[in-house]
Protein backbone atom coordinates (compact mmCIF):
# COMPACT_ATOMS: atom_id res chain seq x y z
CA UNK A 1 0.00 0.00 0.00
CA UNK A 2 2.03 3.50 -1.62
CA UNK A 3 -0.26 5.68 0.69
CA UNK A 4 1.77 4.12 3.69
CA UNK A 5 4.78 2.79 2.70
CA UNK A 6 5.62 5.99 0.34
CA UNK A 7 3.23 8.21 2.75
CA UNK A 8 5.08 11.72 2.66
CA UNK A 9 4.82 12.16 6.34
CA UNK A 10 6.65 8.99 6.49
CA UNK A 11 9.48 10.31 4.40
CA UNK A 12 9.51 13.57 6.28
CA UNK A 13 9.82 11.74 9.77
CA UNK A 14 6.60 13.49 11.43
CA UNK A 15 3.41 12.36 13.22
CA UNK A 16 0.79 14.42 13.12
CA UNK A 17 -0.47 16.64 13.97
CA UNK A 18 1.62 19.17 13.53
CA UNK A 19 1.56 22.84 12.75
CA UNK A 20 3.01 24.42 9.32
CA UNK A 21 5.79 25.91 11.55
CA UNK A 22 6.72 22.70 12.89
CA UNK A 23 6.67 20.88 9.36
CA UNK A 24 8.65 23.06 7.80
CA UNK A 25 11.02 23.11 10.49
CA UNK A 26 11.14 19.04 10.07
CA UNK A 27 11.95 19.47 6.67
CA UNK A 28 14.65 22.06 7.71
CA UNK A 29 16.43 19.50 9.53
CA UNK A 30 16.51 16.28 7.37
CA UNK A 31 17.85 18.46 4.73
CA UNK A 32 20.42 19.41 7.06
CA UNK A 33 21.14 15.75 8.26
CA UNK A 34 21.90 14.50 4.93
CA UNK A 35 23.71 17.89 3.59
CA UNK A 36 26.06 16.47 6.71
CA UNK A 37 25.84 12.96 5.96
CA UNK A 38 24.09 12.63 9.63
CA UNK A 39 22.15 9.39 10.23
CA UNK A 40 18.18 9.80 10.74
CA UNK A 41 16.45 7.62 12.88
CA UNK A 42 12.41 8.03 13.67
CA UNK A 43 10.70 5.29 15.54
CA UNK A 44 8.08 5.35 12.92
CA UNK A 45 10.83 4.45 9.73
CA UNK A 46 10.19 0.98 9.78
CA UNK A 47 13.14 0.56 7.27
CA UNK A 48 13.79 -2.99 8.35
CA UNK A 49 10.53 -4.01 6.63
CA UNK A 50 10.02 -0.98 4.35
CA UNK A 51 13.10 0.25 2.54
CA UNK A 52 13.40 4.09 2.60
CA UNK A 53 15.76 6.39 1.06
CA UNK A 54 15.95 9.27 1.97
CA UNK A 55 17.50 12.34 -0.31
CA UNK A 56 16.96 15.97 -0.82
CA UNK A 57 14.63 15.19 -3.82
CA UNK A 58 12.41 12.98 -1.85
CA UNK A 59 12.25 15.39 0.85
CA UNK A 60 11.37 17.98 -1.62
CA UNK A 61 8.62 15.59 -3.06
CA UNK A 62 7.02 14.76 0.33
CA UNK A 63 7.16 18.43 1.42
CA UNK A 64 5.17 19.37 -2.14
CA UNK A 65 2.40 16.78 -1.42
CA UNK A 66 1.22 18.09 1.75
CA UNK A 67 1.32 21.71 0.35
CA UNK A 68 -2.56 22.21 0.11
CA UNK A 69 -4.88 21.27 3.31
CA UNK A 70 -7.33 18.62 1.27
CA UNK A 71 -3.88 16.69 0.43
CA UNK A 72 -2.64 17.42 4.40
CA UNK A 73 -5.87 15.82 5.53
CA UNK A 74 -5.75 12.73 3.18
CA UNK A 75 -2.43 11.82 3.36
CA UNK A 76 -2.54 11.97 7.08
CA UNK A 77 -5.53 9.91 7.45
CA UNK A 78 -2.81 6.61 5.97
CA UNK A 79 0.02 7.27 9.00
CA UNK A 80 0.16 7.80 12.54
CA UNK A 81 -0.92 10.38 14.94
CA UNK A 82 -0.20 11.42 18.61
CA UNK A 83 -2.81 12.87 20.61
CA UNK A 84 -1.88 12.05 24.35
CA UNK A 85 0.14 9.47 26.14
CA UNK A 86 -1.44 6.93 25.18
CA UNK A 87 -0.45 7.20 21.52
CA UNK A 88 2.58 8.50 22.36
CA UNK A 89 3.33 4.81 23.84
CA UNK A 90 1.72 3.29 20.81
CA UNK A 91 4.01 5.27 18.44
CA UNK A 92 7.12 4.53 20.72
CA UNK A 93 6.33 0.75 20.73
CA UNK A 94 5.95 0.48 17.09
CA UNK A 95 10.27 0.23 16.38
CA UNK A 96 10.13 -2.75 18.64
CA UNK A 97 8.06 -4.15 15.68
CA UNK A 98 5.53 -6.00 18.31
CA UNK A 99 2.67 -4.85 16.01
CA UNK A 100 0.42 -7.80 17.32
CA UNK A 101 0.44 -6.80 20.74
CA UNK A 102 -0.11 -3.07 19.48
CA UNK A 103 -3.09 -3.81 17.62
CA UNK A 104 -4.34 -6.25 20.27
CA UNK A 105 -4.38 -3.52 22.38
CA UNK A 106 -6.00 -0.75 20.11
CA UNK A 107 -8.63 -3.52 19.65
CA UNK A 108 -9.46 -3.83 22.92
CA UNK A 109 -9.71 0.02 23.43
CA UNK A 110 -12.31 -0.09 20.55
CA UNK A 111 -14.54 -2.83 22.16
CA UNK A 112 -14.49 -1.12 25.38
CA UNK A 113 -15.18 1.93 23.46
CA UNK A 114 -16.67 1.82 19.97
CA UNK A 115 -16.52 6.04 19.66
CA UNK A 116 -12.76 6.22 20.91
CA UNK A 117 -10.63 8.86 19.26
CA UNK A 118 -9.65 9.32 15.69
CA UNK A 119 -5.88 8.95 16.23
CA UNK A 120 -6.30 5.21 17.59
CA UNK A 121 -8.73 4.52 14.43
CA UNK A 122 -6.04 6.02 12.21
CA UNK A 123 -3.07 4.15 13.87
CA UNK A 124 -5.20 1.30 14.07
CA UNK A 125 -5.69 0.97 10.06
CA UNK A 126 -1.79 2.29 9.81
CA UNK A 127 -0.72 -1.14 11.66
CA UNK A 128 -3.38 -3.13 10.26
CA UNK A 129 -1.87 -1.89 6.60
CA UNK A 130 2.09 -3.06 7.49
CA UNK A 131 0.65 -6.47 8.65
CA UNK A 132 -1.38 -6.96 5.57
CA UNK A 133 1.81 -5.76 3.41
CA UNK A 134 4.33 -7.75 5.60
CA UNK A 135 2.06 -11.15 5.96
CA UNK A 136 0.24 -10.81 3.03
CA UNK A 137 -3.46 -10.12 1.93
CA UNK A 138 -6.04 -10.84 4.60
CA UNK A 139 -10.05 -10.55 3.53
CA UNK A 140 -10.79 -10.31 7.93
CA UNK A 141 -8.21 -7.64 8.42
CA UNK A 142 -9.25 -5.34 5.07
CA UNK A 143 -12.67 -5.35 6.35
CA UNK A 144 -11.95 -3.93 9.54
CA UNK A 145 -9.47 -1.34 7.68
CA UNK A 146 -12.89 -0.60 5.34
CA UNK A 147 -15.05 0.05 8.37
CA UNK A 148 -12.80 1.70 10.39
CA UNK A 149 -12.52 4.46 7.54
CA UNK A 150 -16.26 4.42 7.68
CA UNK A 151 -16.20 5.36 10.97
CA UNK A 152 -13.53 8.21 10.30
CA UNK A 153 -15.45 9.60 7.26
CA UNK A 154 -19.10 9.65 9.14
CA UNK A 155 -18.14 10.99 12.51
CA UNK A 156 -14.49 11.97 13.01
CA UNK A 157 -13.75 13.93 9.92
CA UNK A 158 -14.21 17.62 11.34
CA UNK A 159 -12.68 16.57 14.18
CA UNK A 160 -9.57 15.56 12.56
CA UNK A 161 -9.48 18.84 10.47
CA UNK A 162 -9.72 20.57 13.47
CA UNK A 163 -6.40 19.58 14.87
CA UNK A 164 -4.65 19.20 11.73
CA UNK A 165 -5.08 22.63 10.37
CA UNK A 166 -5.55 26.35 11.16
CA UNK A 167 -9.28 27.07 12.25
CA UNK A 168 -9.39 29.59 8.85
CA UNK A 169 -9.04 26.50 6.77
CA UNK A 170 -12.56 25.88 5.46
CA UNK A 171 -12.41 24.95 1.77
CA UNK A 172 -11.46 21.27 1.81
CA UNK A 173 -14.27 19.16 0.19
CA UNK A 174 -15.31 16.27 2.71
CA UNK A 175 -16.93 14.08 -0.54
CA UNK A 176 -13.94 14.58 -2.64
CA UNK A 177 -11.68 13.28 0.07
CA UNK A 178 -13.92 10.75 1.31
CA UNK A 179 -14.04 9.60 -2.42
CA UNK A 180 -10.14 9.56 -2.90
CA UNK A 181 -10.06 7.16 -0.26
CA UNK A 182 -12.67 4.73 -1.19
CA UNK A 183 -11.44 4.83 -4.85
CA UNK A 184 -7.94 3.76 -3.07
CA UNK A 185 -9.04 1.12 -0.78
CA UNK A 186 -11.08 -0.89 -3.70
CA UNK A 187 -7.84 -0.32 -5.82
CA UNK A 188 -5.76 -1.94 -3.13
CA UNK A 189 -8.25 -4.57 -3.28
CA UNK A 190 -8.49 -5.08 -6.94
CA UNK A 191 -4.80 -5.98 -7.00
CA UNK A 192 -5.87 -9.47 -4.87
CA UNK A 193 -8.86 -9.82 -7.21
CA UNK A 194 -8.02 -10.38 -10.47
CA UNK A 195 -7.44 -14.17 -10.06
CA UNK A 196 -10.54 -14.47 -8.69
CA UNK A 197 -12.90 -13.28 -11.48
CA UNK A 198 -13.79 -10.21 -8.64
CA UNK A 199 -15.15 -12.20 -6.07
CA UNK A 200 -12.55 -10.74 -3.52
CA UNK A 201 -13.51 -7.07 -4.37
CA UNK A 202 -17.51 -7.83 -4.33
CA UNK A 203 -16.99 -9.26 -1.17
CA UNK A 204 -15.84 -5.93 0.75
CA UNK A 205 -18.95 -4.21 -0.68
CA UNK A 206 -20.64 -4.07 2.79
CA UNK A 207 -18.02 -3.21 4.94
CA UNK A 208 -18.90 0.21 3.06
CA UNK A 209 -22.44 0.08 4.73
CA UNK A 210 -20.99 2.57 7.67
CA UNK A 211 -20.01 5.28 5.31
CA UNK A 212 -22.15 8.62 4.53
CA UNK A 213 -24.46 7.39 1.96
CA UNK A 214 -23.26 9.16 -1.26
CA UNK A 215 -20.07 7.58 -0.35
CA UNK A 216 -21.64 4.17 -0.04
CA UNK A 217 -23.14 4.32 -3.06
CA UNK A 218 -20.10 5.73 -4.85
CA UNK A 219 -18.35 2.11 -3.68
CA UNK A 220 -21.33 0.15 -5.25
CA UNK A 221 -20.94 2.15 -8.69
CA UNK A 222 -16.72 1.45 -9.00
CA UNK A 223 -17.31 -2.57 -7.63
CA UNK A 224 -20.49 -3.50 -9.29
CA UNK A 225 -20.27 -1.81 -12.77
CA UNK A 226 -16.99 -3.74 -13.69
CA UNK A 227 -18.49 -6.92 -12.48
CA UNK A 228 -21.85 -5.99 -14.35
CA UNK A 229 -20.02 -4.67 -17.67
CA UNK A 230 -17.84 -8.78 -18.01
CA UNK A 231 -21.53 -10.17 -17.09
CA UNK A 232 -22.95 -8.46 -20.35
CA UNK A 233 -19.71 -8.79 -22.28
CA UNK A 234 -19.92 -12.84 -21.54
CA UNK A 235 -23.79 -12.60 -22.61
CA UNK A 236 -22.76 -10.83 -25.68
CA UNK A 237 -20.22 -13.22 -26.70
CA UNK A 238 -22.11 -16.33 -26.13
CA UNK A 239 -24.90 -15.02 -28.69
CA UNK A 240 -22.20 -14.03 -31.35
CA UNK A 241 -21.27 -17.44 -30.65
CA UNK A 242 -24.92 -19.21 -31.00
CA UNK A 243 -25.23 -16.81 -34.16
CA UNK A 244 -22.19 -17.85 -35.62
CA UNK A 245 -23.05 -22.00 -35.11
CA UNK A 246 -26.32 -21.62 -37.14
CA UNK A 247 -28.21 -22.44 -33.83
CA UNK A 248 -30.94 -19.75 -34.68
CA UNK A 249 -33.77 -21.89 -32.92
CA UNK A 250 -31.73 -21.95 -29.99
CA UNK A 251 -30.80 -18.26 -29.83
CA UNK A 252 -34.60 -17.19 -30.63
CA UNK A 253 -35.58 -19.13 -27.83
CA UNK A 254 -33.11 -17.67 -25.15
CA UNK A 255 -32.18 -14.51 -26.51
Amino acid sequence: MNLVVQNPYRILGIVNPISHKELLKAESNLKTFIEFKKPIDFSTDLIEIFPLSRTLESIQDASRQIENDEDKLFYSLFWFYQLDGFDADIVGSIKKHNFNEIIAKLESQLRQNPNIKFSSLINLNVLYFIKLISEGFNNTVIHKIIKNYGQILNFKLEEIKGSLLPSSSNSINNEKVSKKIVENLINYVEEYSNKTNGFVTLNILDAFNNYPKSITQFSEAIILTPLIQKIENAVNVSENLIKQNNSSQLYKKNG
